[in-house]
C-alpha cells in the first residue's frame, strides 16, 4: 500500500515521526535550502484499523466487507493516493444525529493530519473519506462526533458511538474496548534528521539505527509525539539521549 509521509512535530536534533516513505528530503527553509531528510528505514510497522461496538458485529462484518471491496476496486488505495499527491480536497460533510434514521455514528479527533484532520468547521482526512465511503456502501448516514482520543475508546464501549477511526493502531490493550475491522493502512516510523547530520547514512537496517542511537549522549536529543509507538521506540535509548516528547500533540495518535 502508498506510505505518506507524516512530519507531527519541530525538530531540536532529530526526531521520529509516523511515515514509511523514501521521499528522502523534506522541508525546507527560507532560503530553499533542505533543512531535514528521512531516513528511509522502518523502524516499527503498524496496521491501523476501525474500533467497532463489541455488541454491533452486525456492523464489523459490514465494515470489514466494505473495506474489502474499497480494496479490491481500488476505491482505497485512490483515496490515499489523492492525499499523497494533492493539496486541495473535499470536506468530508457529517449529517446531524437523527435516531430515525439509518445512520453511522463514528468518533473521531480532528487532530491527526493527513488521517483526520479539521480546517476551520470542515472535516477533512484520509480516515474521513474511507469512512464516508464505507458509510455510503453501508446505506447509512454518516455522523461524526469529535472526542479527545484518550476517551475514544470508552466512547465506543458505553455504545455512545458505533465506531471510532483517527489513525488507530490496532492492539492488545484496545481490544479489551473494541473490536477492530481488518487494517486498511500499513504505517511505521522513521527518522527524520537535520540535513547536514551523517550519522545515520550507512545504516542499512534498524539494528544499524538501533546501534547509532545506542551509541549517543544525553546531549543528543530525540523529539517524539507523546503517548506513541515513537515514545515507546525512543524509551529503548533513555540511558542514551535526552527525549523530548511533543506538549501539543498527547493524544495517541498511531499508537
Amino acid at each position: 500500500m502508498n506510505k505518506i509521509t507524516v512530519v507531527m512535530t519541530c525538530i531540536t536534533m532529530i526526531f521520529l515521526t509516523a511515515c514509511s516513505s523514501s521521499k528522502g528530503l523534506i522541508g525546507e527553509n527560507s532560503s530553499g535550502n533542505n533543512m531535514v531528510k528521512v531516513i528511509d528505514i522502518n523502524l516499527t510497522e503498524e496496521a491501523y484499523g476501525i474500533g467497532v461496538d463489541k455488541e454491533q458485529p452486525e456492523i464489523l462484518s459490514s465494515i470489514n466487507s466494505a473495506l474489502a471491496d474499497m480494496k479490491s476496486d481500488g476505491t482505497l488505495d485512490a483515496i490515499i493516493k489523492d492525499y499523497e499527491e494533492n493539496e486541495e480536497h473535499e470536506p468530508v460533510i457529517s449529517a446531524k444525529r437523527d435516531y430515525s434514521k439509518e445512520q453511522l455514528v463514528v468518533a473521531t479527533t480532528g487532530d491527526f493530519a493527513p488521517f483526520d484532520y479539521e480546517i476551520g468547521q470542515d472535516s477533512y482526512g484520509i480516515d474521513k473519506e474511507v469512512i464516508k465511503e464505507i458509510a455510503d456502501r453501508m446505506g447509512k448516514e454518516l455522523v461524526l462526533v469529535d472526542v479527545n482520543f484518550d476517551i475514544m475508546f470508552m466512547t465506543v464501549a458505553e455504545h455512545k458511538a458505533d465506531a471510532c477511526i483517527a489513525g488507530i493502531t490496532i492492539n492488545e490493550e484496545r481490544k479489551k474496548y473494541v473490536d477492530f475491522s481488518d487494517p486498511y493502512y500499513i504505517d511505521g516510523l522513521q527518522l527524520v534528521v537535520n540535513a547536514e547530520d551523517a550519522d545515520f547514512d550507512n545504516c542499512k537496517t534498524k539494528e544499524d539505527v538501533d546501534k547509532v542511537l545506542a551509541s549517543k549522549t544525553k546531549d543528543f536529543k530525540v523529539a517524539v509525539e507523546a503517548k506513541t509507538t515513537a515514545e515507546e521506540y525512543a524509551n529503548q535509548f533513555e540511558n542514551n539521549i535526552t527525549i523530548s516528547p511533543s506538549p501539543d500533540q498527547e493524544d495517541g495518535h498511531g499508537e
